[in-house]
C-alpha cells in the first residue's frame, strides 16, 4: 500500500473578480493530477517513490451553465511524494501512460489533497468574501 511520504504546496492563487455577486453562485471544486513521474529519495532504499503533480480548483460561477468563466476562483498546485513497492510503481506509471491512476490509489490521494487545503480554502473564502465549500458547524 503507497504511504504518502510528502506533500508540498508550489502554487496557491486567488481572485475574485468585480462580476462576483454573492448568494446567487454556483461552486465547483475538481482535483487534477497533472503528471506522475519516478522519483528517489536516499533515505528509502527497499522502496520507489511517485511523484504526482496535482492542482486543486475552487471556481464560483454564476450558475453552472456559465462554470467556465468564473467570478472567483481559488487554485492550489503542488506535489505528492509516496512511496511504493516496486510493482505498485509500474502499475502506477503504466495506468499513467493513459492519464488515469488507479482507484484504489486515486481516491486516496484526492482526499488527502482536500483534507491538506481544505482549512487554507476557508481562510481564503472568508478574505475574500466567497461562501465556504463546506459546511461550517453551528451551535443551535
Amino acid at each position: 500500500m503507497a504511504q504518502v511520504i510528502g506533500f508540498n504546496l508550489a502554487k496557491v492563487t486567488a481572485e475574485r473578480t468585480p462580476r462576483f455577486k454573492a448568494g446567487a453562485t454556483s461552486l465547483n471544486l475538481n482535483i487534477e493530477f497533472t503528471s506522475v513521474d519516478e522519483d528517489t529519495v536516499s533515505l528509502l532504499k527497499d522502496s520507489s517513490v511517485a511523484r504526482i503533480t496535482f492542482q486543486l480548483s475552487l471556481k464560483y460561477a454564476e450558475s453552472e451553465e456559465k462554470k467556465d468563466n468564473p467570478t472567483a476562483e481559488i487554485v492550489f498546485g503542488g506535489t505528492l511524494l509516496i512511496a511504493l513497492e516496486k510493482d505498485e510503481l509500474k502499475d502506477l506509471l503504466k495506468s499513467w501512460k493513459k492519464k488515469t491512476i488507479p482507484d484504489t490509489m486515486r481516491r486516496p490521494l484526492m482526499n488527502l489533497v482536500m483534507a491538506r487545503c481544505a482549512a487554507r480554502a476557508l481562510m481564503i473564502q472568508e478574505d475574500l468574501g466567497l461562501p465556504s465549500h463546506i459546511p461550517i458547524p453551528q451551535i443551535n
